[in-house]
């Protein structure tokens, strides 16, 4: 019952944010707006995402203070995906099974269920021995649990101040558009990162490198790397290959606000 519950309020968000990004672009267009929901998306997504939740919290590639990684973690729920442990959680199993029958959202069975897909399948999830256990580090960490159990509440909090302060556009442009460029550009890596573009290592899946996506995810498009060396705080290995997120690690590192960094 209550998996079907939290089936039915999954679907139901999405179809509202996808219709909201509907009237955003086609009843309610503002270039303002169109431009802060682009920078907002960039920024929430790189800070929040994929330096705290990809690198910091799911690998371990380095340690920030406590006020930072409060900063990131509040960036990464305004950003608008899952909360901390089960993000880190599901990444940690696609890492331990990539592109095998466990892959919580291998291409190889379709790119719309690699894509977003995967997210419907809760009785295929319960099917995996993986999932019923959170691993020890993020089940003990007391502010990961705090930030776990206040993603969701404070999501709809925040729509309602958007919509409260700033009318029908904030809460379509800022909320509904912005969360639904947030989720699908992670998304994409999913899909596409296992189908198109290059690889610079054999790894025992099928990641690929790709310039365009990484452009649009700070440097997370070039996936390839990443499963090569999954614990780096860069994913940019090559010439050419541009991961922002990495410098801003290295700047953190500069602070002396982040320690044990991990690298290539």
């Amino acid at each position: 019952m209550i998996n079907k519950l939290f089936l039915i309020i999954l679907i139901l968000f999405l179809f509202l944010l996808h219709l909201g990004s509907f009237f955003a672009l086609f009843f309610y267009f503002n270039w303002s707006l169109f431009f802060v929901s682009l920078f907002l998306w960039q920024f929430l997504a790189i800070i929040g995402i994929s330096v705290c939740y990809h690198r910091e919290i799911t690998h371990r590639s380095f340690k920030s203070i406590l006020p930072l990684k409060i900063f990131h973690l509040s960036c990464a729920m305004l950003a608008g995906q899952a909360g901390p442990i089960l993000w880190a959680h599901v990444h940690r199993i696609h890492h331990k099974y990539s592109d095998k029958d466990n892959d919580p959202h291998s291409p190889k069975n379709g790119l719309i269920r690699a894509h977003f897909g995967w997210i419907f399948e809760q009785n295929q999830r319960s099917k995996n021995s993986d999932f019923k256990v959170v691993p020890k580090d993020l089940a003990d960490d007391k502010i990961l649990c705090f930030f776990q159990r206040l993603h969701f509440p404070a999501l709809i909090i925040v729509f309602f101040l958007l919509y409260y302060f700033g009318g029908i556009e904030w809460f379509l442009w800022l909320g509904c558009f912005r969360v639904t460029l947030t989720l699908h550009s992670a998304w994409v890596i999913n899909s596409l990162g296992h189908f198109w573009g290059y690889q610079n290592y054999e790894t025992k899946d099928h990641s690929k490198n790709n310039k365009i996506i990484a452009l649009l995810t700070a440097g997370e498009g070039f996936h390839n790397n990443h499963h090569f060396m999954p614990n780096s705080i860069n994913m940019g290995h090559k010439k050419g290959e541009i991961d922002i997120a990495y410098y801003y690690i290295l700047l953190l590192k500069k602070l002396g606000w982040i320690s044990n960094t991990r690298s290539i």
